[in-house]
Protein backbone atom coordinates (compact mmCIF):
# COMPACT_ATOMS: atom_id res chain seq x y z
CA UNK A 1 0.00 0.00 0.00
CA UNK A 2 0.56 3.85 -0.51
CA UNK A 3 0.64 6.54 1.97
CA UNK A 4 -2.11 7.25 4.14
CA UNK A 5 -4.40 10.00 2.84
CA UNK A 6 -4.75 13.00 5.46
CA UNK A 7 -8.27 12.76 5.82
CA UNK A 8 -8.21 8.72 7.21
CA UNK A 9 -5.60 10.01 10.17
CA UNK A 10 -7.90 12.95 10.42
CA UNK A 11 -10.73 10.41 11.46
CA UNK A 12 -8.71 8.19 13.37
CA UNK A 13 -7.63 10.94 15.34
CA UNK A 14 -11.02 12.09 15.95
CA UNK A 15 -11.82 8.24 17.30
CA UNK A 16 -9.07 7.66 19.11
CA UNK A 17 -11.16 8.41 22.99
CA UNK A 18 -13.63 5.21 21.08
CA UNK A 19 -10.75 3.19 20.43
CA UNK A 20 -10.97 0.74 23.63
CA UNK A 21 -14.08 0.33 23.49
CA UNK A 22 -13.84 -0.49 19.66
CA UNK A 23 -11.06 -2.54 20.71
CA UNK A 24 -13.64 -4.79 23.05
CA UNK A 25 -16.21 -5.30 21.24
CA UNK A 26 -17.04 -8.75 19.36
CA UNK A 27 -18.03 -6.16 15.85
CA UNK A 28 -14.89 -4.14 15.77
CA UNK A 29 -12.20 -5.66 17.80
CA UNK A 30 -10.63 -7.71 15.49
CA UNK A 31 -10.18 -4.66 13.06
CA UNK A 32 -8.28 -2.89 16.00
CA UNK A 33 -6.59 -5.53 17.03
CA UNK A 34 -5.04 -6.77 13.47
CA UNK A 35 -1.61 -6.19 11.94
CA UNK A 36 -2.81 -3.36 9.54
CA UNK A 37 -4.24 -1.63 12.40
CA UNK A 38 -0.78 -1.74 14.21
CA UNK A 39 0.67 -0.24 10.82
CA UNK A 40 -2.01 2.37 10.03
CA UNK A 41 -1.60 3.95 13.44
CA UNK A 42 2.15 3.83 13.04
CA UNK A 43 1.37 5.62 9.40
CA UNK A 44 -0.34 8.14 11.30
CA UNK A 45 1.59 8.30 14.11
CA UNK A 46 -0.71 7.61 17.29
CA UNK A 47 -0.17 4.96 19.61
CA UNK A 48 -1.64 1.74 19.74
CA UNK A 49 -4.56 1.59 22.14
CA UNK A 50 -3.63 0.10 25.57
CA UNK A 51 -6.51 -1.72 26.98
Amino acid sequence: GGPVPAACCAQLRAQAGCMCAYARSPNYGSYVRSPNARRLFAACRLPLPRC
